[in-house]
């Protein structure tokens, strides 16, 4: 028997602050091991204008009892439905932060065939694009130690992590899974149109897994403009730079994207 799948907006999104007169909503998808939490100071940065919507997998922090999912192109189809009625209500973007972007580009075009409206803007922030997604299967295999160390190496692992070990070994197994998640997509580019809408791409200077050549990568999946830019960091850039890009979301959604 096939478990059912959630379809209420209510099961994936969660919302840090209400912005009832915002004007275009940004949906954020987090990066492997990461929940929605991992977008709370973003949703505080952003202006009145954007209404920042962070989803939330199952496997992890308060859906940490949901088996969690293993087909990325499949969830892309699961999130298009859960959030049409969500996103009917005003302009919407969608950022996603490493894993995040693969699960957005999905779920943008899950959208698309369903003949639904494109985002206003695609953001994707540290990512390989889909052409290089597939890297889930080296990580894997790894012991403990050494997908804890690349953790911290890269700046992904909580602070309070390593003082609490039932908070590594949950941490763990949500990275694990995460990991299957990515090694199990399938690069269909080749065989879709572009998507039809703007996309800005960020990164940072020093990460070692995502390298300029790959995020300029991005730009030729999309029709419509589309910015590259770099930022001070590695991998997880975005933690020390949360109002800058909340600053330029806000902006390249109300005003356009600007080089």
């Amino acid at each position: 028997m096939t478990a059912e799948v959630p379809t209420s907006a209510e099961t994936w999104l969660r919302r840090y602050v209400s912005r009832p007169f915002a004007t275009h909503t940004l949906y954020c998808f987090p990066y492997a091991g990461g929940s929605a939490g991992a977008f709370r100071d973003l949703a505080l940065a952003c202006s009145e204008q954007v209404d920042v919507a962070a989803i939330q997998l199952p496997g992890r922090a308060d859906r940490y009892a949901e088996a969690p999912r293993l087909d990325i192109g499949a969830l892309g189809r699961d999130l298009a439905r859960a959030l049409s009625s969500d996103a009917a209500e005003r302009s919407y973007a969608f950022l996603g932060h490493s894993m995040g972007a693969l699960i957005a580009y999905e779920t943008a075009h899950s959208i698309a065939t369903a003949g639904g409206p494109p985002p206003a803007l695609f953001v994707a922030s540290a990512a390989s694009p889909p052409s290089a997604a597939a890297y889930g299967a080296f990580w894997a295999s790894r012991t403990d130690d050494d997908l804890l160390g690349r953790m911290g190496d890269l700046g992904g692992l909580p602070p309070e992590a390593s003082a609490y070990p039932e908070l590594l070994q949950i941490t763990l197994q949500t990275m694990r899974a995460d990991l299957q998640l990515i090694d199990s997509y399938q690069d269909l580019t080749a065989a879709r149109p572009r998507l039809d809408c703007p996309a800005l791409v960020l990164g940072g200077v020093d990460d070692p897994l995502v390298v300029a050549d790959a995020l300029e990568e991005w730009t030729e999946l999309f029709h419509g403009p589309a910015v590259v830019r770099r930022m001070p960091g590695g991998h997880f850039y975005l933690t020390g730079a949360i109002s800058e890009v909340a600053r330029i979301v806000t902006r390249s959604l109300t005003e356009g994207l600007n080089d």
